[in-house]
C-alpha cells in the first residue's frame, strides 16, 4: 500500500491477553479510503509477539509489523513507530484497548477534513475492567474522566483525551513527537499539553473505544511510593510546561480551577475524617459492649462457680449423713 489516508498506530508490550481484539478492531474499519496498520510490540516477555505475527502474515497488505530488540519503553516506542507512518493521519490505539465501531475512522477523518482549524480528533469512549465488564458506557459524559477543553486545563488537571481515541495530522504528531521527553511518567501527558498549544481537539460524542482501566498498571499503580514518585514527575511536567508556554496559560482560570481542586480535596478530607470518627465511635461502642459483655460473662461465671460449691458442699453433706447413718447401724449389730 503506498499511499493510504490513515496510519493506524499501535504500540504492545506484554498485551497477549488483548492484542488480538485490537487488531481484529482495526481490521474492521469501513472506510472510503486506504489505511495502513503499524503494530511495534516492545520486547514482550509474553506470547504477544507471535499473535502479532500471525495476523501481519495473514494481513500482508494491510498490516506492517515491527519489533524491539531490547525493551525502550512507551514514549522511545511511539517515537520509533511514528517514523514509520506514511497516512496524513495517525489513529492512535493502545494494545489493550480497542475500537468499537466499525465507523470510527471514517468519521474523524469525515470531521478533520471538513474543519481545517483541527488537526486533532477524539471520541466519547466506554470503559472497561480487565474482565471485559463495562464500568461507564460514555466516560466522559458521566464523569469517570474531566476531558479539558484547553492548555490551561489540561495542564491544571492533567486531563485525559484517551489516546486510543486520537486522529491527529502526522505531520503535527512528528514534529511534536521531535520534541518528546523520552524520560517523561506518561508521553500522552506530554503530547496532549503540545497538541492544545498547537491546535483545537475536535470531540465526536459517541462512544468508538473501548478503554480498559487496569488497576496497577503504569498510569494506575496500587503501590503508595508508585503514586507518589509518578505524581511528582508530573509536576515536574507540568512546572516544565508553564515555563516553557507561560503565553498560553490564563491565569485567571487557572486560579479558579486550583480553588475548586483544593475545595473539593477539603471536602474530601472532611468526609475521611467524619468517616475516621464515626468508625472510632462504631469501635469505641463495640469495645464498651464487649467490655460489659465480659463483665456479664465474669459475673455468671461466679454464680456457677459459687453453685458449683453449693453443690459440692450438698453433695459432701449427703455423703457425710449417709456415713453416720451406716456408723450407726452398724454399732447397734455390735
Amino acid at each position: 500500500m503506498k499511499n493510504p489516508l490513515v496510519s493506524v498506530v499501535c504500540t504492545s508490550f506484554n498485551k497477549e491477553k488483548w492484542i488480538a481484539q485490537a487488531i481484529e478492531s482495526f481490521l474492521m474499519q469501513e472506510t472510503s479510503f486506504e489505511f495502513e496498520i503499524l503494530i511495534i510490540d516492545d520486547a514482550s516477555t509474553d506470547a504477544s509477539p507471535e499473535i502479532i505475527r500471525k495476523f501481519a502474515n495473514e494481513n500482508p497488505d494491510k498490516i506492517r509489523f515491527f519489533e524491539n530488540e531490547k525493551n525502550l519503553g512507551i514514549a522511545k516506542t511511539w517515537k520509533k513507530i511514528c517514523n514509520e507512518a506514511r497516512g496524513k493521519y495517525i489513529a492512535r490505539c493502545d494494545g489493550d484497548d480497542y475500537w468499537i465501531s466499525k465507523n470510527k475512522l471514517q468519521r474523524q477523518v469525515d470531521l478533520l477534513e471538513s474543519d481545517k482549524d483541527s488537526k486533532w480528533c477524539n471520541t466519547e469512549f466506554r470503559t472497561e475492567n480487565e474482565k471485559g465488564e463495562i464500568l461507564f458506557k460514555k466516560s466522559f459524559a458521566e464523569k469517570f474522566v474531566k476531558m479539558p477543553k484547553d492548555f490551561t486545563e489540561m495542564l491544571i488537571s492533567k486531563g485525559f483525551t484517551n489516546a486510543s481515541t486520537w486522529l491527529v495530522d502526522t505531520k503535527l504528531m512528528k514534529e511534536i513527537n521531535n520534541t518528546l521527553d523520552t524520560k517523561t511518567p506518561d508521553d500522552t501527558f506530554d503530547i496532549q499539553l503540545e497538541l492544545f498549544v498547537k491546535t483545537k481537539l475536535s470531540t465526536i460524542e459517541e462512544s468508538m473505544v473501548a478503554y480498559r482501566f487496569a488497576a496497577g498498571s503504569d498510569s494506575h499503580p496500587e503501590d503508595l511510593s508508585k503514586i507518589q514518585e509518578r505524581n511528582q514527575r508530573l509536576l515536574q511536567t507540568q512546572i516544565k510546561f508553564l515555563q516553557k508556554y507561560q503565553d498560553k496559560v490564563n491565569f485567571l482560570q487557572a486560579t479558579k480551577e486550583l480553588l475548586e481542586k483544593q475545595t473539593s480535596l477539603e471536602n474530601y478530607l472532611a468526609e475521611k475524617e467524619i468517616s475516621i470518627l464515626e468508625r472510632n465511635k462504631l469501635l469505641n461502642d463495640r469495645q464498651k459492649f464487649i467490655d460489659e459483655q465480659g463483665l456479664i460473662i465474669k459475673h455468671h461465671e461466679n454464680n456457677v462457680k459459687n453453685l458449683e460449691n453449693n453443690v459440692e458442699q450438698l453433695e459432701n453433706r449427703k455423703w457425710f449423713g449417709l456415713h453416720k447413718i451406716i456408723h450407726k447401724g452398724s454399732s447397734k449389730e455390735k
